[in-house]
């Protein structure tokens, strides 16, 4: 057979002993070598009485055959022994970080759970040390335990995430705006088919950097305060999304976000929403009252909207009595029809829509007056249903507390 001359697979003769085993073998490369004794080695294998294994066809004229006399080293048994040639080896990639086994990184994931233990132990004024001999407690991870899960070793990405305020803008704020509408140009052109002329730097700071919102910082409050911020998402340096939020002191708002379309792969608005229900909870530790997350419109028609409606508990709102509906009890009724009264209670009213509007504070010639005031002064004012339309959509609470402006 033809082979590698360094890699030979001997052929087997079945009435032949061990010793007289034949090996068949490509010699073009050593011809040149063994010409000179070839005369002589015809000669002896002519006198000789062990068979030999010659190649099955005349063509085979690169074939030559050798005699083993001894292959008491070469073989064990009736099985051969390759001996391949080492390769060479550099050795580990010096520029890649060292393997590490997986329970190694278990061990120190472990490690560090039992010192956070040890130091909420400290904190309460118990014993680091039971803590520290304890198990730990087979409990559900929660969503904070997830985020804050540490890093091995030289990962391979970063992500940091950013809350920098937008209104009045912050100098954090103004060093990456450029890149902010960047990404905000490609995420609009790209997902909703929007024309650059649409996506211009002014249009954007109308849309999403100019707030009505004044900035608020009491002592009681969250450390940045309220208002109007951005949530900037950086992957290795790059600024890859931003979700546009309000602070209130009962809620955070999510008013908008948008993503490079380049990393559309990660789901980064599902991300960036349990990021922000985390910021939530966050600031629910320093300030109680606020427990809401906001996360605007939902229009369930709309398959990019779909993901709000994955959040367990979630509350809509009824556009008719302005009560909030568990979310599983509304969907039903918007598969069924794209409006719908929401809240199944025939009975049910909009509380707060019950609005005298003789009650209504209005602001007129700069004298603040209520608007029965203002329609005794102005007989012939015919605004009657207009006022009475803005008192159903404020509500209220809002109507008795604002300002209506008349000229």
């Amino acid at each position: 057979m033809q082979g590698n001359p360094e890699y030979v697979i001997p052929k087997f003769e079945a009435s032949q002993e061990l010793s007289s085993v034949s090996l068949c073998t490509n010699v073009v490369n050593m011809r040149k070598n063994l010409e000179s004794s070839a005369t002589e080695e015809k000669e002896s294998s002519l006198n000789s009485n062990k068979e030999y294994l010659t190649p099955g066809t005349e063509k085979d004229t690169n074939l030559c055959k050798a005699s083993v006399e001894s292959a008491s080293q070469d073989f064990i048994g009736e099985s051969p022994i390759l001996k391949p040639k080492k390769l060479a080896t550099t050795g580990p990639d010096p520029s890649r970080p060292p393997c590490r086994k997986a329970k190694d990184i278990r061990r120190e994931r472990k490690e560090a759970k039992l010192a956070k233990l040890a130091q909420e132990a400290l904190t309460r004024g118990e014993s680091p040390m039971e803590t520290k001999q304890c198990k730990m407690p087979n409990t559900q991870k929660v969503l904070e335990d997830f985020i804050s899960e540490p890093l091995p070793e030289n990962p391979a990405h970063t992500l940091e995430v950013k809350l920098v305020r937008s209104q009045p803008s912050s100098a954090e704020f103004q060093h990456t705006f450029k890149m902010a509408h960047q990404v905000y140009e490609m995420y609009q052109i790209k997902i909703h088919g929007d024309t650059p002329s649409k996506c211009s730097e002014p249009q954007f700071k109308r849309f999403l950097c100019n707030s009505p919102l004044e900035p608020w910082q009491p002592h009681i409050g969250p450390p940045q305060g309220y208002g109007a911020f951005h949530h900037q998402y950086w992957l290795d340096g790059r600024l890859i999304a931003v979700g546009v939020l309000d602070i209130l002191p009962h809620c955070l708002s999510s008013v908008y976000f948008y993503y490079d379309p380049e990393f559309s792969f990660l789901s980064l608005g599902t991300y960036a929403s349990l990021r922000e229900i985390a910021l939530t909870r966050e600031l629910q530790r320093r300030v109680p009252s606020l427990k809401w997350y906001y996360m605007g419109f939902y229009i369930h028609s709309c398959p990019k909207m779909r993901y709000k409606g994955r959040y367990n508990p979630s509350f809509l709102l009824c556009p008719e009595t302005y009560s909030w509906i568990p979310i599983e009890n509304a969907l039903p009724q918007l598969d069924a029809a794209k409006y719908s009264r929401l809240n199944e209670d025939a009975a049910a009213v909009d509380e707060n829509g019950q609005v005298d509007i003789s009650k209504i504070r209005v602001l007129y010639r700069q004298d603040l007056m209520r608007y029965g005031r203002y329609h005794a002064l102005n007989p012939g004012a015919d605004d009657e249903e207009e006022v009475r339309e803005y008192a159903t959509l404020v509500g209220a609470k809002c109507a008795y507390s604002l300002f209506l402006y008349r000229s």
